[in-house]
C-alpha cells in the first residue's frame, strides 16, 4: 500500500542508495522499490546475482558453490545430505511437525469411515480452505481443535491433502480460518 501511495504522489521523491550485495557497488532507487522486500533490489547486475559463491555443507562439511542469489538459503551441496540431516535432526522434538506426542494418540471410536464419508459429503466434496472439488483422491478429514477424541462433525471439516499438510505443519493464518468456521 505504501509503494502505491509513493508512486501517486505528485511530489518528488528523493532517490535512495543501497549497495550490491555480491560488490559493493552503489544503487539509486526510487522509495517505492525498497518498500517492498519481495522486488527490492540486492544486486547491481544480472551477473553479479548469478555469480557463483563457496559455502560449506551443513551435513558433510564438504564446500560447494551456489549462485549469490541462492547464498542466503541453500545449506546442502545435495539433496542427499539435506535428506540425512533432516532425517537425523528434524525427528521427535525437533520436528517442526511435532505436537506434544498428539499423533501418537488414539481416534475415537467413532472416528470410522462412515463419518468420514459423512463429513465428505456434508462438504461437498470440497476442500473447506482453497475451494477443492475432489471425489478420488478422497479429501482429508481434520479436526478443526487437534483433539482426536473430539469426533463430533461440528469439529470435523474437510480438506485436500495440501491444504491439510500446511495446517500440520503451523500455518497460523489457515488454523484461524478454520477457528472462524468453528464460531459460526
Amino acid at each position: 500500500m505504501k509503494g502505491w501511495f509513493l508512486k501517486m504522489s505528485h511530489k518528488k521523491c528523493e532517490r535512495q542508495t543501497v549497495f550490491c550485495k555480491s560488490c559493493g557497488f552503489e544503487i539509486k532507487q526510487n522509495p517505492n522499490e525498497t518498500i517492498s522486500t519481495h522486488n527490492k533490489r540486492v544486486y547491481c547486475s544480472y551477473s553479479c546475482q548469478i555469480k557463483k559463491v563457496i559455502k560449506k555443507c551443513k551435513m558433510c562439511g564438504c564446500e560447494y558453490k551456489v549462485h549469490n542469489f541462492r547464498k542466503d538459503t541453500s545449506s546442502f551441496c545435495s539433496d542427499k545430505c539435506k535428506g540425512n540431516y533432516y532425517s537425523v535432526h528434524n525427528v521427535g522434538e525437533n520436528s517442526s511437525r511435532w505436537f506434544g506426542g498428539k499423533s501418537f494418540e488414539d481416534y475415537d471410536i467413532k472416528f470410522n469411515q462412515k463419518l468420514r464419508n459423512e463429513i465428505r459429503k456434508r462438504d461437498n466434496f470440497t476442500c473447506c480452505i482453497c475451494g477443492l472439488v475432489s471425489i478420488k483422491p478422497a479429501l482429508d478429514v481434520h479436526h478443526i481443535d487437534y483433539n482426536k477424541k473430539n469426533s463430533s462433525k461440528e469439529n470435523l471439516i474437510s480438506l485436500c491433502h495440501s491444504c491439510h499438510a500446511k495446517i500440520q505443519n503451523g500455518d497460523e493464518e489457515r488454523r484461524k480460518y478454520l477457528e472462524n468456521i468453528v464460531k459460526r
